[in-house]
């Protein structure tokens, strides 16, 4: 990647305490005079937390925050754990519309915002449409939200999966020389979507897909011998396309007792996955037969990019973790819906809408900003100035149906720390304009 892409020394500012896994106490940093709040939603994950939607928040609280008609407010996320189900992530939407929300970040699945196809009457999509919210996922993946009936209340930040198919397809087949391969998915929205593309973008090149195998994801995996291990490598294909999450480790542990590498000898398969298993305690907890053969394709630039690397700086210097947890998509779904109220100088959800696209797309005269510029863009946005964010993640500039139409992808493979652990290595040659 070549691009010139700048990020503002206030990203880099001592960004105050730090806020543990479970604190959700005053998110917002120090309120404005006469304590107006912005609140804006976040679906949390079991286990997890909103530490790049925080950095969000506390930088844009510490350039001032957001100016409504010459009266500031401050942003607060309201946090709610989203079940990891489609009914917990519409619970979670009528919990951010009691507690006054204006937008919600997530959720991170793909099968939480969509429900259950055909109709996907019970996800947190069809919750946000009912109440009129809108919700910016960074991590939901799947194509079919691209094509929701959903009132334009659906975005994301991170790219949709049928690029990330094709991104994968082209990499088997074109660097790693592979001429066939067998897919093992999980058989969900995410899964489902992106073996569909990879087969296509894998055939349409010339290659040969020898089996296809879905495994459910609701299984006990602690016991779970994954039959559909015996499909997949019946024909011995040069590549298995895994699409799995924290499965993945019980997955290759089952690849090496079912004795499925013998019958290649001296020529292992290459394995490779997807984002789903870039996590690093799923990593070393994989059989390392499997995890020395193993990459992957992950959305987001390399750290040769300057602003992403700025970013993961600002992360680690907040306090909020190290820079390989840090997930850029969140961070720039708080910033794209906090520059959109603040264009609108509004936070009715229509008006939030109609400034989205303009705020992330560059038309002439427009004010470049980015991660850290917060007091740049008010700047120039209350002197009648349009402005383009290009975010932690890509440029973003949203499509007509809520996905980002500019971003990148990499490569990720794996090797060792010091201590000897299996660390992810991302391939800084390999960052992929879309």
């Amino acid at each position: 990647m070549t691009s010139t892409r700048r990020m503002s020394a206030t990203c880099a500012l001592a960004l105050g305490c730090w806020i543990g896994s479970g604190g959700c106490a005053d998110d917002s940093a120090a309120r404005g005079s006469n304590g107006d709040v912005i609140r804006i939603g976040v679906f949390l994950r079991e286990g997890g937390d909103s530490s790049d939607e925080i950095l969000a928040v506390r930088q844009i609280n510490a350039a001032g925050g957001i100016t409504i008609d010459g009266e500031s407010f401050t942003l607060e996320l309201v946090r709610v754990f989203d079940g990891a189900s489609a009914e917990g992530g519409a619970r979670a939407v009528e919990r951010f519309v009691e507690q006054g929300a204006v937008a919600a970040i997530g959720p991170r699945w793909s099968s939480i915002v969509l429900g259950d196809a055909p109709d996907h009457a019970n996800g947190a999509a069809q919750a946000a449409i009912e109440h009129d919210l809108i919700m910016v996922t960074g991590s939901a993946t799947s194509a079919a939200i691209t094509t929701l009936d959903d009132h334009d209340l659906v975005w994301r930040t991170v790219p949709s999966d049928d690029i990330q198919g094709e991104v994968g397809a082209r990499y088997a087949y074109e660097d790693a020389g592979a001429r066939s391969a067998a897919i093992l998915y999980r058989d969900d929205a995410w899964g489902t979507g992106l073996a569909t593309t990879f087969e296509g973008a894998f055939e349409a090149l010339g290659g040969t897909i020898t089996a296809v195998e879905g495994f459910d994801p609701e299984l006990d995996f602690a016991g779970y011998a994954f039959p559909e291990l015996d499909g997949v490598f019946e024909a011995q294909p040069d590549l298995v396309y895994l699409l799995a999450f924290n499965e993945t480790s019980q997955i290759t542990h089952r690849v090496v007792q079912g004795g499925y590498l013998a019958a290649y000898g001296d020529q292992p398969p290459l394995f490779m996955a997807t984002d789903g298993s870039y996590d690093t305690n799923t990593l070393n907890n994989s059989a390392p037969e499997v995890v020395s053969r193993l990459v992957g394709t992950v959305p987001g630039p390399t750290r040769s990019d300057p602003v992403f690397a700025d970013y993961l700086e600002a992360f680690e210097e907040a306090g909020l973790g190290p820079g390989d947890t840090a997930w850029p998509y969140p961070y720039d779904a708080v910033y794209v819906v906090a520059l959109a109220i603040q264009a609108a100088q509004s936070t009715a959800t229509s008006d939030i809408k109609a400034e989205l696209r303009a705020i992330s797309t560059a038309d002439d005269g427009d004010v470049r900003v980015g991660p850290g510029d917060w007091a740049d863009a008010r700047a120039a946005l209350e002197d009648g100035e349009g402005i383009d964010y290009d975010g932690a993640s890509g440029p973003i500039e949203f499509t007509a149906q809520g996905d980002p139409g500019r971003g990148y992808y990499s490569i990720w493979q794996v090797g060792r720390d010091d201590d000897g652990a299996f660390v992810f290595e991302r391939d800084e040659d390999s960052s992929i304009d879309f």
